[in-house]
């Protein structure tokens, strides 16, 4: 039926949303058992956003197909054409947050950061979401690769933040934040602050021997001397 029908489309409008009924019922039982081909299933809700790309149940199940099948690099472009029919800010917000660990399982941390980013400003008060955006950055810096320095800074600024929210993991999150950018007044100070009330100076030397290096004109250069000490500022590099 979705053959004979599938050239009248063009002529008859009307049709098309037949037409891509026929293909999105035909995508879901080739995915459910008994039949269970998921290359079929595929290929109807293919169809079914072809003839309708506002299709959001065969963008959906696209989506989720392709990432049981560790596709996840295919299923990336799918979470975008899903925001695109939904205003709910709540079903955005799930989606940036399942596109994020879908980036990061193709090895596209990148745009896993993006997609955090999108998550943190539609909803800026949720730590977690801030942490988890600090975090991929980080390991994008720890692991040696070229990261825009606006997303350095924007990492190193979710850190600060935490670490003025919640103190008693403060000294942690501030030299995060000099990791990605060792020229952060807030942060060196909050390290030098915290590291003297919890007796960790010697933890924060070669970060405070960097800011001297990255910011030598800074505020706190002269506390940055004093902690860093002997240390050299290539050592930290």
């Amino acid at each position: 039926r979705a053959r004979a029908l599938a050239p009248r489309v063009r002529t008859d409008p009307e049709l098309r949303a037949t037409v891509v009924g026929i293909h999105e019922e035909l995508g879901r039982l080739w995915a459910e058992a008994p039949l269970g081909n998921p290359s079929k299933a595929l290929d109807n809700y293919g169809k079914a956003i072809e003839y309708d790309p506002k299709s959001h149940y065969s963008i959906y199940a696209t989506r989720e197909l392709l990432k049981a099948a560790g596709r996840y690099g295919e299923a990336i472009p799918y979470f975008e054409m899903e925001r695109m029919l939904s205003a709910d800010p709540s079903r955005r917000l799930a989606l940036y947050l399942d596109e994020a660990e879908v980036c990061k399982a193709a090895g596209e941390e990148e745009l896993a950061a993006a997609a955090l980013h999108n998550a943190v400003a539609l909803d800026p008060s949720d730590a977690a979401l801030r942490q988890q955006l600090g975090t991929v950055v980080l390991e994008l810096v720890r692991g040696g690769r070229q990261v825009d320095p606006g997303l350095r800074q924007e990492g190193a600024d979710m850190f600060v933040g935490l670490a003025e929210e919640f103190p008693e993991h403060a000294a942690a999150y501030s030299l995060c934040a000099l990791e990605m950018v060792p020229s952060q007044d807030r942060a060196i100070q909050l390290a030098i602050h915290y590291a003297e009330q919890l007796g960790g100076l010697s933890d924060v030397a070669p970060f405070a021997a960097a800011y001297v290096q990255y910011n030598p004109t800074g505020p706190l250069v002269a506390e940055a001397r004093r902690v860093a000490g002997d240390i050299q500022p290539r050592a930290v590099l």
